[in-house]
């Protein structure tokens, strides 16, 4: 899919971290170069869309990060993001990322680093994913 929105640097980003690679992501179906934005808009369309493909080729980017710690807004998680649009296909994908997420998951019994995230379980339950 095409990613128009997301086909130049976002200002925004640049003002916050000037020294730092901001690249591309990855290139959409157009071939056009697709670059995240300052707060991580770009996963949220390709969730919505149920774009694997996409959703790899961001995962495969060393420099995005499909899950963060912690969310200031609970609907803006992927796996809200996959449940509102009820995008199965991505919703697979990006259980096995989360659960390859040695930041999330090493060390810490499924939990977070610093408690930024809860039990997988917990959060599936809670989203009503599984009773």
């Amino acid at each position: 899919m095409a990613y128009p929105d997301f086909h130049r640097i976002d200002p925004e980003l640049e003002e916050l971290d000037a020294s730092a690679n901001h690249g591309p992501v990855f290139h959409d179906t157009e071939r056009s170069p697709v670059y995240e934005d300052h707060s991580q808009g770009l996963i949220y369309p390709i969730v919505a869309q149920d774009d694997v493909a996409a959703l790899r080729r961001y995962h495969a980017n060393p420099g995005a990060r499909v899950f963060w710690e912690a969310y200031e807004n609970p609907s803006c998680h992927p796996f809200f993001v996959a449940q509102a649009n009820s995008s199965c296909e991505t919703l697979q994908d990006l259980l096995q990322i989360y659960l390859a997420d040695y930041l999330l998951t090493a060390g810490t019994g499924g939990h977070a680093p610093h408690g930024g995230f809860p039990l997988l379980s917990k959060y599936l339950t809670a989203q009503y994913f599984i009773n």
